[in-house]
């Protein structure tokens, strides 16, 4: 590999981005996440509408943020910064929105080209 063929991109972008590794056992994991408040983690908390009667909820799980789904699955919900945040078994990222009182009224959930505004119902 000749150095002077890659592109290495922003140096300040690669020191806060999120970075798979790969474990001598073939296994991954992720580094380099952002330390989220706790307190952030408690705000985005809630039954979250998609549709009348079908609901995704947002809770702390070992000190974990995450989302169940209206199937019942549950999925851990990784920082890209305090209102950002991924699922890594899919292309999907959640973006949290607050009011001018600082309180989160909805969550966007991207996927593709998707991007779906979830009202804030209820706070758990």
């Amino acid at each position: 590999i000749n150095d002077s063929l890659l592109e290495l991109g922003d140096a300040e972008l690669r020191k806060i981005s999120p970075v798979r590794k790969v474990l001598p056992d073939l296994k991954t994991r992720i580094d380099n996440l952002p330390a989220i408040d706790q307190q952030v983690y408690e705000s985005y908390c809630g039954k979250y509408e998609i549709q009348p009667g079908i609901n995704i909820k947002i809770l702390i799980d070992n000190n974990r943020l995450m989302a169940t789904t209206p199937d019942g699955n549950t999925i851990q919900l990784l920082p890209i910064s305090e209102f950002e945040y991924f699922f890594d078994g899919a292309d999907l990222q959640f973006t949290f929105f607050k009011n001018e009182k600082g309180v989160v009224e909805n969550v966007i959930v991207h996927q593709g080209d998707n991007n779906i505004s979830f009202k804030k119902i209820e706070k758990l």
